[in-house]
């Protein structure tokens, strides 16, 4: 998004008259998540000058501030305090129509120590695809398209994931679902329906959609 981000961080760019951060805060309060913590480090300090402690937006900011990267999960592992509920963890360049209730209600339902969204992509092949047995040719299909899973970004965990954390250490949320697969932990997927909308703004073209108001469910 350069040169847009040289001199604001990429959640702090406008949509529609305020910055996306603003619009996920909304979205959260919207859902009774009243208390919002944010890891800033890359021009940190406009974030934090613009929000404050969060009263404008009517809820309770802290801060987490990163002296090095340290990845979306190894973030949390500069939290003062252990949460005792599960908490809802976001990147914060996602524009995006989740009912956050529904996300917990499924996490609770599923008794699972991770949740991750997935939002659904396709993707068409340039070329046709040719399927052989030996050296026969045995079907075509011209330029299919591919219909998969991506990791939203949005994720919902339980307290005692963050023991799979060490203070400091970079850590990606990719990295931490890896060690709960391997520790045999049971981590849901809470799919998302298109009605929803997400926009995740990391690119000219999804960020110029965005402006425009082209986002359903926002």
């Amino acid at each position: 998004l350069w040169p847009l981000t040289r001199d604001v961080p990429k959640p702090m760019l406008e949509i529609q008259g305020e910055p996306v951060l603003s619009h996920i805060i909304r979205r959260l309060r919207e859902h009774g998540l009243y208390r919002v913590t944010l890891s800033i480090r890359h021009l940190g300090q406009v974030i934090e000058s613009y929000f404050g402690g969060g009263e404008s937006l009517g809820v309770q900011i802290d801060y987490l501030r990163e002296e090095a990267p340290l990845g979306t999960a190894g973030a949390l592992s500069l939290l003062a305090d252990k949460p005792s509920h599960p908490l809802v963890v976001m990147n914060g360049d996602l524009l995006q129509g989740i009912n956050f209730d529904s996300l917990l209600s499924f996490h609770d339902r599923g008794n699972f120590q991770a949740t991750m969204c997935g939002v659904r992509r396709e993707a068409r092949l340039p070329d046709g695809v040719v399927e052989i047995e030996g050296l026969r040719l045995v079907g075509l299909t011209e330029k299919p398209v591919q219909t998969m899973n991506v990791n939203a970004g949005v994720y919902v965990l339980n307290p005692g994931v963050l023991d799979y954390l060490v203070r400091g250490q970079p850590c990606d949320m990719t990295d931490l679902m890896q060690r709960l697969l391997d520790a045999g932990k049971v981590v849901g997927v809470f799919s998302l329906l298109g009605h929803e909308g997400w926009v995740d703004i990391g690119c000219k073209d999804d960020y110029e959609q965005a402006s425009a108001g082209e986002i359903p469910g926002l």
